[in-house]
């Protein structure tokens, strides 16, 4: 028997329906966009998962390169689409929007009552909106104009919408770093501060592959990059002597370089390696010393970092996290003090040395 359309499931007038038609109208002025600005298509695969971005105008097409060409994919099969729009390129946009001024909550989410097949999200600044369809495997981004794009997100662009189709493939997107060989991961996990990127860009200028300073995806315990840009602080540029590897392309309004992590070191691949394990920096402690950690004091300084990541409460990710950590060793990583010591613990660990 043939599937009801949508819009007949919904009934009209009500809340879900205006949503709904709001979606819908999304999607039709980002493939309008599409054809007005002859758009850049990127193929991409995340975590095994085929993507296709439609990415319109100049701006966000070199974001999406910058960031994401390290994952180009030629599989002709499509797991989800992706369209990115900007009125100031377009000159067009979404329709008004079916909520009022208090509906805006904390980490981009909205108090609305979205139908299950719509994840829709707003965030106030600098003024994006993600919506992504499950039933269809479509999302949309968009803003007014894609220059004011804070560099910060520049180095993550459409984090929400690859999010939210990673999830529909049990793939997880954490707030972590990771390095990797041949044959095996570990997860740099903890708040922000504590020493991921800089641990992580020094693993890489050692020679040890980096599959991302902030954000990685894992599915199946394998751990596979995502994002091609890494950020370092200031003082990690001096530290690392980053400037001599030609790897800065810019920066963002933080303070921070933005590097190309494919200039850093081994070369970048977009294969996952099984995680044999999540280390946590800390400052405070001698450089190198590994420390075993037990799951609950694991998850207490993995999960919360990746679930203030996450639009809405981050339940499923800490969920994940937890049922992770409990079949993974966990450390506490000193680095504080001589990075080679710190290199060389993580080195010992992909190795299989405890």
């Amino acid at each position: 028997m043939a599937t009801p359309s949508r819009r007949k499931l919904i009934r009209p007038g009500d809340k879900a329906d205006q949503l709904a038609a709001f979606a819908e109208a999304a999607l039709a002025a980002a493939r309008e966009a599409e054809r007005h600005t002859a758009a850049t298509r990127l193929d991409i695969s995340v975590a095994e998962i085929p993507i296709r971005l439609e990415l319109c105008g100049d701006t966000l097409a070199s974001i999406g390169i910058a960031a994401l060409s390290g994952l180009r994919s030629e599989n002709a099969h499509t797991a989800a689409r992706i369209w990115a729009f900007d009125t100031e390129t377009s000159g067009l946009e979404p329709p008004p929007p079916p909520w009022g001024r208090d509906a805006y909550r904390p980490r981009d989410a909205l108090a609305v009552e979205a139908p299950e097949w719509l994840e829709i999200s707003y965030g106030l600044v600098p003024g994006c909106l993600n919506l992504f369809d499950r039933h269809e495997r479509t999302g949309v981004f968009w803003m007014h104009d894609a220059r004011r794009l804070p560099g910060w997100q520049r180095t993550t662009p459409l984090r929400s919408l690859l999010r939210s189709v990673a999830r529909r493939h049990d793939a997880w997107m954490l707030h972590a770093a990771a390095v990797a060989n041949d044959r095996a991961a570990v997860l740099i996990s903890g708040r922000g501060g504590s020493g991921k990127s800089t641990t992580a860009i020094g693993c890489a200028i050692a020679g040890i592959e980096c599959l991302g300073d902030d954000v990685c995806i894992v599915r199946d315990d394998r751990v596979y990059p995502l994002y091609g840009i890494a950020k370092a602080e200031p003082r990690t540029v001096a530290l690392l002597s980053l400037d001599r590897h030609h790897a800065i392309i810019g920066g963002d309004d933080l303070g921070r370089a933005h590097l190309r992590i494919a200039d850093l070191g081994p070369p970048w691949r977009s294969e996952g390696r099984p995680v044999v394990a999540v280390v946590v920096p800390q400052v405070s402690a001698p450089a190198g010393r590994l420390r075993p950690l037990n799951a609950a004091a694991a998850v207490l300084a993995c999960g919360p970092s990746t679930a203030l990541e996450i639009t809405g409460n981050g339940q499923a990710e800490m969920r994940f996290v937890a049922s992770l950590l409990q079949r993974t060793p966990a450390y506490e990583l000193g680095t504080g003090g001589d990075l080679t010591r710190v290199v060389g613990a993580i080195s010992n660990l992909l190795e299989g040395v405890r």
